[in-house]
């Protein structure tokens, strides 16, 4: 298992980028490499509310094939109700699946808006409040 991350910040911008790697003995299969890695940046339009985009892949590890790989773009935007604060934070955001759900190595979940589909260019609308206590 390794992961690693790093973060920059700015004068009202940020950047981060993590990835992660395990292996796994399946019992048929052998050892497996499982892992992903997101890459995300954002810039503050006033002082409560930032945009931000990201990237993800979540990469099969049976080959780490190109054609098993689950990868997203991510689009959105954080409402701070208290500058400076993630005690009160108002999310939403828009995803685009890239890849076939067929042949994903990410099970089909509707928690997560993504469904099972032979057909790539999902799309998927989120929204959240976060309260922190």
């Amino acid at each position: 298992y390794v992961t690693s991350d790093l973060g920059l910040e700015g004068d009202g911008w940020n950047v981060f980028l993590a990835g992660v790697f395990t292996w796994v003995d399946g019992s048929s299969t052998g050892w497996n490499t499982l892992g992903g890695f997101i890459i995300q940046g954002g810039f503050f339009i006033s002082d409560r509310t930032e945009r931000f985009a990201d990237y993800h892949v979540g990469l099969d590890g049976t080959y780490l094939s190109a054609l098993n790989n689950l990868e997203t773009i991510t689009a959105g935007v954080n409402h701070y109700f208290i500058p400076a604060s993630h005690a009160l934070k108002f999310t939403a955001n828009v995803l685009f699946f890239l890849d076939k759900q067929a042949t994903s190595p990410i099970s089909p979940d509707t928690n997560v808006d993504l469904l099972s589909s032979a057909n790539d260019g999902q799309w998927a609308l989120q929204a959240q409040m976060q309260l922190v206590f």
